[in-house]
């Protein structure tokens, strides 16, 4: 060790080190890529012949699409096809919780949803983080009208882009160290230094902005029309604050909102405690009087601490009562809070801080035999 207290470690010391490091990459920006997708005993919306399906996958509101597979009826498979959403971000992926994942049958007048299903984002992001992929996996698609259609299978996995941080494996990190065959130098960057690059903490507490709901859907609704079909919308209620979704028109038992979103503004923290809850309405639009069909609360409390840990409250499906309290169907929706104190959405991770880096020098020795 020199005078200024450099430290000699092994090669071996190195890779341990590099493996620590590799294990702690998050994504922050690239493309989630999705493949080797397939689909069994699909719902067959087709009269005449076999039907020409492709899947849909949707992220907030980047969206992509698979090639189709004519004539491939209930059994398709997309072989090496590999579908690729880019510009995701970090942000995005807390945000949503979910990824889409839809199949459709491609008709010549108008195409029609055979199925759909959720995939949650978290395992792909861990799976990034350990410089790895998630293992594939299968998801049981409902139709619109809450029937099973079947099943998708397929692999996800993120790739870091040019804004994002390219992670290596611990692996191929290995293979890097191997290759030198001299001890290595390590020279500890000042505590100064590392105090200095070090930005102070961003507060993403909550404290003033919009309640946002998206994601929306309705399905078993109790009937409240004698003739015909009911026409469904969905209300949020903070207090005295309100908002309210559009009608879907004879959409009866089970409605969908699909990328519709509503939401309170000017909301503060003060307002959501004092409320306690979030109540959560499906309503029947009628000419003379709306009629309620049934509601369900959701915790303030949980909402503001998903907020203050940076994340969205996530995909929720909840069963809703009427004012005496009978079963009235369910109610699914994502919602999350944004601050307009802070001047960042507070399901943001908020910005990275910076670490000092450290430079490996190679260290070598003369030695006279």
């Amino acid at each position: 060790a020199g005078s200024e207290g450099a430290a000699v470690e092994t090669a071996e010391d190195v890779k341990e080190t590099v493996e620590e490091e590799a294990a702690s990459v998050s994504f922050e920006a690239g493309d989630m890529c999705f493949g080797g997708m397939a689909a069994t005993d699909l719902l067959n919306l087709e009269r005449f012949g076999k039907q020409d399906p492709y899947i849909k996958v949707k992220i907030g509101d980047i969206k992509g699409k698979s090639s189709t597979k004519d004539n491939a009826g209930s059994d398709p498979t997309w072989g090496d096809e590999v579908l690729k959403l880019e510009g995701v971000s970090a942000l995005l992926l807390r945000r949503a919780g979910v990824v889409r994942v839809e199949v459709w049958e491609d008709n010549v007048i108008k195409d029609k949803l055979i199925g759909s299903a959720e995939l949650s984002v978290a395992p792909f992001m861990e799976a990034f983080a350990k410089g790895r992929r998630a293992p594939p996996t299968e998801l049981q698609l409902t139709g619109k009208k809450g029937q099973p259609a079947g099943a998708v299978q397929l692999s996800a996995w993120l790739e870091a882009g040019s804004e994002g941080a390219a992670a290596e494996t611990a692996e191929d990190l290995k293979e890097a160290e191997e290759e030198k065959d001299a001890p290595v130098l390590v020279e500890s960057a000042p505590e100064e230094d590392v105090a200095a690059t070090s930005p102070p903490p961003v507060d993403t507490t909550f404290k003033k902005g919009t309640l946002t709901f998206a994601s929306m859907a309705c399905s078993e609704l109790l009937n409240l029309e004698t003739f015909g079909k009911q026409d469904p919308y969905i209300k949020i209620r903070v207090g005295k604050l309100k908002a309210k979704t559009t009608t879907k028109d004879n959409a009866g038992a089970n409605a969908s909102w699909g990328e519709e979103q509503i939401a309170i503004d000017d909301l503060t923290r003060e307002q959501l405690v004092e409320a306690g809850v979030v109540v959560v309405e499906a309503w029947e639009d009628n000419t003379l009087r709306d009629k309620l069909i049934g509601s369900v609360e959701v915790s303030a409390e949980s909402l503001l601490e998903a907020s203050d840990e940076g994340r969205p409250l996530g995909h929720q499906e909840l069963a809703i009562a009427t004012k005496k309290g009978k079963p009235a169907g369910k109610v699914e929706f994502t919602a999350w809070l944004e601050d307009a104190v802070v001047g960042i959405p507070a399901t943001s991770p908020g910005p990275r801080t910076s670490v000092a880096s450290f430079d490996h020098t190679v260290a070598t020795a003369d030695v006279s035999l």
